[in-house]
């Protein structure tokens, strides 16, 4: 029986655009973290959180990817 990946949920925090689209490249373990992913100077987080931006908890999936299909399912049969 083939093995079925690793699956695990991470909480954290990522940024949120005035769009309402989250940034998933800005995930990190705390808010502070988030913000700086994106934002250097808390001045420049402060003009972003009144343009509209926030800062959201969340939760990602983490997994590991699989790119490619270890046995074609034709050789399987034929196996």
């Amino acid at each position: 029986m083939a093995k079925k990946p690793v699956k695990a949920l991470s909480e954290g925090w990522a940024l949120c655009t005035p769009e309402n689209t989250l940034l998933p490249h800005s995930f990190r373990a705390g808010k502070a973290d988030a913000i700086r992913s994106l934002f250097a100077t808390d001045e420049a987080w402060s003009e972003a959180e009144q343009a509209g931006w926030t800062v959201e908890h969340v939760y990602a999936r983490i997994f590991m990817p699989k790119f490619f299909v270890d046995v074609i399912p034709e050789e399987r049969d034929a196996a």
